[in-house]
């Protein structure tokens, strides 16, 4: 579960029984945040509540993971950009021991990269991985092994 009934103060019980539970963070990546703050911009322009100074083309940050020159599969690759099992035990841990707030958890979620962001090097993937992995938008580095499967 992503989103909660009555955030922030969610039902805890069912938290806990999810097998996956995140604190609504699914809009919570780098680029998300930069273009939401770009939308803003244009819109704030729009209604003439500031000025159109921005020239330019906004440049979204990017992260390059290497798996150490390891073979992988395209599981362990997306598990390396983001797993969601790590969230949510960080999830449980926190608010059922803690008692901190779901805001808080939210404010201060670690950064996250979209695939498109993303770049992957000294992987040791089968070209059929490789290709799914470019098919999500992740720029994959040689070395690929040539053998399919």
């Amino acid at each position: 579960l992503d989103v909660w009934e009555n955030e922030p103060k969610i039902d805890l019980e069912i938290m806990g029984a999810a097998i996956l539970a995140t604190p609504h963070i699914a809009g919570y990546s780098v680029q998300g945040k930069c273009l939401g703050t770009e939308m803003l911009y244009h819109a704030a322009c729009k209604l003439e509540i500031i000025p159109d100074t921005h020239k330019t083309e906004i440049v979204f940050p990017t992260r390059t993971i290497s798996c150490g020159n390891a073979r992988v599969d395209w599981r362990d690759v997306l598990l390396k950009i983001y797993d969601p099992l790590d969230t949510s035990q960080n999830m449980k841990d926190v608010l059922l021991s803690h008692h901190e707030t779901f805001d808080n958890l939210r404010k201060h979620f670690p950064e996250r990269h979209e695939f498109a962001f993303v770049k992957v090097r000294d992987a040791h993937l089968s070209e059929t991985d490789a290709d799914l992995l470019k098919g999500l938008g992740i720029v994959v580095y040689e070395p690929v092994m040539s053998v399919r499967g």
